[in-house]
């Protein structure tokens, strides 16, 4: 495998789902949860969400796997 190869999974599943901001929250139970916005504020739902590799999104302007 080529050494100069960079995993941008994490980049274009941001891209492909619209992401503009990630927020932390604490729970009741004290523990950490992570949360991802788009620029018109709403927040991504996990459950209803596109993958990094999803042909075709509403937040991104071309279709195809990376």
């Amino acid at each position: 495998m080529d050494e100069d190869y960079e995993d941008d999974r994490m980049e274009r599943w941001m891209d492909a789902n619209g992401i503009t901001g990630i927020g932390y929250r604490t729970l009741d139970d004290g523990s950490t949860q992570v949360f991802y916005t788009r620029a018109d504020g709403s927040v991504v739902d996990m459950n209803d969400q596109y993958g990094y590799d999803a042909p075709l999104t509403p937040y991104t302007d071309c279709a195809g796997r990376a």
